[in-house]
């Protein structure tokens, strides 16, 4: 296959940035004066619905070109950058509102149409005199996820997709572990409407609302009353939303099934970030369809995690809250995806920059590596035990041991959620995580330490904390972080993990606890990550209950989370065991090369 390499000033850039430059850059050959934009074009759904499209293209079209689609609840002028750059490089780039966004008709339901409307929207493309035959799929968020519903109805001439930081309806969309997020104000506010709304996401509006919910304490119910409008359609779709607060039937048929990923065996580009808020959403789509698609379909899905937050994983960059990753992370995912494109259809080469099938940035010694899945990314598992002296290790200075051997100096540690005291008195909506110099001090928490590490230590995959634990409420919310404590005092945070006590055995059924009764819980961190911890560095683990302007609030009565208050408090105690009997762990996923 003939490769073209782009000598202008984009691979130059690129050749800076980074040690991996995407080489195999196909030469532009339009400027923007020789393109052309079809705005507000008409493409039918089956039940009569028009949705509004921007097409970009090259102006003196001389053959029938390949198609990229976006579908969008953000309006089209969300992609004119991307649709210029494609039509640049000879294709055809169609920007598609979502049915009642925007230009297009019909009425918007979040997360309920998209998938057979873009298999509509595919397959009046590739029947269009300025397609091939070849259309492909690609965006973030949002846009990633209509990308995996599109596939799930199988459009036969969808060639590839590109989904990147990717929700999905009831497992990161709307909440986490079945823990609703406050955010949903922010995002219904934004998507409320034809129009963009861009001023309201994350205004002064919407963070003061959230912060009053939680300050006085209000039923996560009412927090949606902050968006009025005389449409109460968003109202409506937040109470059904609530009203399925396990993973049942109404989230669980939005998604692909088993069947679906058996059938799909397209191209596929997948890419995150470590610190990407939509990475549990990502992940469920990747290891379902690694469980379940074929060999062969396995062998082309290329995935790619950096030290990225959620729009990092459009634009990285070199430098996250307060770390520095150096120009190593700093890939031209734009590029990438145009490679990707050329090499799944154009018949060009496979970008460089993909040298396996799992393409993952090593934090720490700052670095890429590759292998073929994420089970290669860690090779062994890192026991540590949760231990303390005589004191109850609630504060930094008096902290617990994590041992590699169980070591039984108490039985229990012991933690006291009183809802009705706020644990948290500013918002943490926007709280820096990521590092900081002074200590981390979360009231009433439970702290444990590694002994200093005689060698580095490469944490790959997901952490996970087994905690033997008692409760003498019906139900409660757990919260772990997980941070390197460095030898100069640096605190950088690693992932953290939740858990709502009724949803210890499946986030499909709910099951209150007995209070009284020891039970295994297994949280798993939201977020895989990979980082060297530092010779010298020792590890901080951080354990207590979700208490967060972030999150619905419970108050530990064991009804309907969404409508408890204040009123509904109860106290709750949080006995961790130690023992022997009952051996709470930290279980660290680590490679070894």
């Amino acid at each position: 296959m003939k490769r073209l390499i782009n000598l202008g000033k984009g691979l130059a850039i690129l050749g800076v940035l980074c040690l991996f430059p995407l080489q195999n850059t196909v030469a532009q050959e339009l400027s923007a004066e020789d393109i052309q934009v079809q705005y507000f074009q008409k493409v039918p759904m089956r039940d009569g619905v028009n949705l509004s499209a921007n097409i970009f293209m090259p102006e003196n079209l001389q053959k029938p070109l390949p198609a990229i689609m976006v579908l969008t609840p953000y309006n089209n002028d969300h992609n004119t950058r991307r649709g210029i750059y494609f039509a640049k490089n000879s294709y055809v780039f169609v920007t598609v509102d979502t049915r009642g966004r925007g230009d297009s008709e019909g009425v918007f339901i979040p997360f309920e149409n998209e998938g057979i409307d873009g298999y509509d929207a595919v397959e009046w493309i590739a029947k269009q005199s300025w397609c091939n035959g070849k259309v492909a799929t690609m965006g973030g968020s949002y846009k990633g996820m209509d990308q995996w519903l599109i596939a799930k109805n199988h459009p036969p001439h969808l060639v590839t997709m590109a989904p990147t930081a990717t929700v999905c309806p009831g497992i990161d969309a709307t909440r986490d572990r079945n823990i609703y997020r406050t955010y949903n104000l922010n995002i219904m506010s934004y998507v409320a409407g034809h129009v963009k709304n861009q001023t309201n996401f994350f205004s002064e509006y919407n963070l003061a609302k959230v912060k009053r919910n939680y300050r006085d304490h209000l039923p996560y119910a009412d927090l949606l009353s902050a968006l009025d409008s005389p449409d109460k359609k968003m109202q409506t779709v937040f109470k059904r939303w609530i009203t399925h607060s396990t993973f049942d039937s109404f989230w669980q048929d939005m998604l692909p099934t088993k069947a679906d990923y058996e059938k799909l065996n397209i191209p596929i580009l997948s890419i995150t970030g470590y610190f990407d808020s939509d990475q549990p959403g990502h992940m469920h789509y990747y290891t379902n369809f690694q469980k379940y698609a074929s060999k062969d379909s396995k062998s082309k899905m290329y995935f790619v995690i950096g030290p990225w937050d959620h729009s990092g994983t459009r634009r990285p960059k070199s430098k996250l809250g307060g770390l520095d990753f150096t120009n190593k992370a700093v890939v031209d995912i734009l590029n990438l995806h145009k490679e990707w494109f050329d090499y799944t259809m154009k018949d060009g080469e496979k970008p460089e920059f993909l040298k396996d099938n799992v393409t993952y940035f090593e934090m720490g010694d700052n670095k890429w590596n590759y292998c073929s899945d994420l089970k290669s990314m860690s090779n062994k598992t890192q026991t540590y035990y949760l231990s303390s002296p005589t004191v109850n290790p609630d504060n930094i200075f008096q902290s617990g041991t994590l041992s590699e051997n169980p070591v039984n100096e108490k039985a229990t540690d012991q933690v006291i959620y009183d809802p009705s005291v706020p644990a948290f008195k500013g918002s943490e909506i926007g709280r820096n995580y990521l590092i900081s110099q002074a200590y981390i001090n979360e009231e009433g928490w439970l702290y444990y330490h590694t002994p200093i590490l005689k060698e580095k230590l490469e944490i790959s995959g997901f952490v996970t904390l087994n905690v033997f634990a008692e409760i003498d409420t019906p139900d409660t919310d757990f919260d772990f972080k997980l941070y390197e404590v460095k030898a100069d005092g640096t605190n950088i945070y690693l992932g953290n993990g939740i858990m709502r006590a009724r949803f210890k055995n499946s986030l499909e059924k709910e099951e209150l606890v007995k209070p009284g009764e020891v039970n295994e819980y297994q949280i798993k961190s939201l977020n895989l990550f990979n980082r060297t911890i530092a010779k010298g560095s020792r590890l901080r683990l951080m354990f207590g209950y979700l208490d967060s302007d972030q999150y619905q609030k419970n108050y530990n009565s064991g009804k309907d989370v969404s409508y408890e208050s204040l009123k509904d408090a109860k106290t709750c105690t949080i006995k961790v065991h130690c023992s022997k009997k009952h051996p709470s762990s930290l279980s660290l996923p680590i490679g070894e090369k």
